[in-house]
């Protein structure tokens, strides 16, 4: 079997996700997209940034960043020379400067946001508030990190009444629809006998590239 090649399908997150993104853009809102692993968020916000290289900048969290690490990747996107030797502080005004001075709208696309923690949040909030009027910032999540967030606050968890305040409204992704499925299907070649049998109940579209992949490979070597 040759190798299995995955495209991105421009499917109803997708081109959510685009109009999320630009809305934010354009109008320097702080939104959340919330969905599971596999719901296409990163090839959704990935394919945003890659737009307007320039104004729009993409982050992917990783579980191994301090909240220093997590300033170092956001200085590198900016350009910003000499963070190692500057605090927080130094690094907010310069970032603050540097927008406001800009005569573009830009954009934050932070992915993987589920990994923060309260005092990474509160850096956040500290971000939006010197930056909202030229500074769109997109928090991509699971959903879990959604009610993580409504618990802390209904706690009163340091620092995150403040932030939650500052969101201006958490978009959930959506699961496939029937009609999304047999396109994809389609699209690899499934015959439509064996869409229903095998994929009618997949509920984002990783799982369903993952498993046309399986049963593609399993149909060819196992005669199945």
């Amino acid at each position: 079997m040759e190798k299995f090649k995955k495209q991105i399908f421009e499917l109803r997150n997708y081109a959510h996700i685009q109009k999320v993104c630009e809305f934010a853009h354009n109008n320097s809102k702080f939104l959340i997209i919330a969905g599971e692993t596999g719901t296409g968020k990163t090839e959704g916000l990935v394919s945003y940034s890659q737009k307007d290289k320039e104004n729009i900048k993409y982050i992917r969290l990783r579980k191994s960043m301090t909240t220093r690490d997590f300033f170092s990747e956001i200085a590198g996107v900016y350009n910003y020379r000499g963070y190692t030797r500057k605090s927080f502080y130094h690094f907010m005004n310069w970032i603050r400067d540097y927008i406001q001075e800009s005569n573009e709208k830009h954009l934050l696309i932070v992915d993987e946001g589920g990994m923060f923690d309260n005092e990474q949040l509160g850096l956040i909030h500290e971000l939006r508030d010197l930056t909202e009027n030229n500074l769109g910032i997109i928090l991509a999540g699971p959903k879990y990190f959604v009610e993580k967030l409504k618990n802390w606050n209904t706690e009163q968890k340091n620092g995150i009444p403040e932030f939650y305040r500052r969101i201006n409204r958490i978009i959930p992704l959506k699961d496939l629809t029937k009609e999304e499925i047999i396109g994809v299907c389609n699209a690899y070649g499934v015959k439509s006998k064996d869409i229903n049998n095998q994929f009618s109940d997949i509920k984002n579209i990783g799982d369903l590239t993952n498993s046309i992949e399986n049963y593609l490979y399993l149909k060819e070597n196992l005669a199945i």
